[in-house]
């Protein structure tokens, strides 16, 4: 194994090192309460700017804002907050996505 951060193999915890998932989850804290479920069907009634929460095959619940959709609806990109990136949602992925608790889609 190559030093990690300079700090020689023999020196290193492993037990310190953290999956990305575990990384997100503590960098984006779970700040809202999961509202209504979106499943993909309803992917279309997304707007641009709309907060959503997401979380993908039982990993951190990260908050962003919808970017864009494909016209077909079955792919959107969400901002996800705190400038953890730009994430791409997939109808075939084992996702789950939601409003926050109170919040509405347009009718």
């Amino acid at each position: 194994m190559e030093p990690v951060h300079g700090v020689p193999d023999s020196r290193r915890n492993e037990s310190a090192e953290m999956t990305d998932t575990t990384k997100l989850a503590l960098l984006a804290p779970f700040a809202y309460e999961k509202g209504e479920e979106l499943p993909p069907m309803e992917w279309r009634r997304l707007e641009e700017g709309r907060l959503v929460l997401v979380q993908l095959d039982n990993g951190p619940i990260l908050a962003g804002e919808v970017d864009e959709a494909t016209d077909d609806a079955t792919v959107f990109w969400v901002w996800l907050e705190r400038g953890l990136g730009r994430l791409a949602v997939f109808d075939d992925d084992n996702i789950s996505v939601w409003l926050p608790k109170g919040y509405q889609l347009r009718t």
